[in-house]
């Protein structure tokens, strides 16, 4: 069974960053909005000339792709960059649609895109990377949660609950103002606001963590195997 992992976060967090540290030979990244890395020289380590990025937004190719790159033993994780804009592009695609079964069509092939990755061998990691929304409870703000496409979707589908390890972003400052980038690894408080990250029980030892993909692949072999 292939190991899915969620990480979630605002723009400019440290999603993207966090794969700077895996190794561009046995890694693979399938971008979905075809924008740049951020991090020094991204361009001539995943490209498409390197065949170890590509471009893809159609839920059913990159489905596909999960499977193709799956059976290359030397490929040992794949990364689904902002793997949320799948969803906005098929809603777009089928704007002219009405009624309520495009919704349960996108929330359906987004769990085949995780069933998919599940179904792999069990030394490949397949990172989902999703943006984050505002939740909302009687117009006030309680919390934070995955962002899909509102709430036609959100009533029937929720990618949090079909998986066991969920990282959200966190981003603090120390005393010269410079950003500190990290993961928070457990459901947690901050400033009022429910942070629904995940991790089975000792899989971490703190609630924050670098935002270093390598380091939480490691230690989720480690606590499998």
């Amino acid at each position: 069974m292939g190991k899915v992992i969620i990480v979630a976060g605002d723009t400019g967090t440290g999603k993207s960053t966090s794969i700077k540290t895996l190794d561009p030979k046995e890694t693979f990244i399938i971008n979905v909005l075809n924008k740049p890395l951020p991090f020094k020289g991204s361009s001539k380590i995943y490209s498409e000339e390197n065949k170890n990025m590509k471009a893809e937004a159609s839920w059913g190719k990159v489905k596909d792709g999960i499977e193709a790159l799956a059976k290359k033993p030397e490929i040992k994780n794949i990364i689904i960059d902002d793997i949320g804009f799948i969803m906005t592009e098929e809603l777009f695609a089928r704007s002219k649609e009405t009624g309520y079964n495009k919704f349960t069509d996108i929330g359906v092939h987004m769990q085949q895109i995780l069933n998919m990755a599940k179904s792999q061998r069990d030394d490949l990691a397949v990172i989902l990377m999703f943006h984050i929304d505002d939740d909302i409870s009687d117009k006030i703000k309680v919390g934070k949660k995955i962002k899909t496409i509102g709430a036609m979707l959100e009533d029937k589908y929720n990618p949090l609950a079909i998986v066991s390890v969920a990282l959200f972003t966190d981003v603090s400052f120390d005393k010269e103002g410079k950003a500190e980038y990290s993961f928070i690894t457990n459901r947690t408080n901050i400033n009022n606001l429910l942070i629904p990250a995940k991790t089975p029980d000792g899989m971490f030892e703190t609630l924050r963590v670098p935002n270093d993909l390598k380091l939480v692949i490691d230690k989720m072999n480690e606590y499998y195997n």
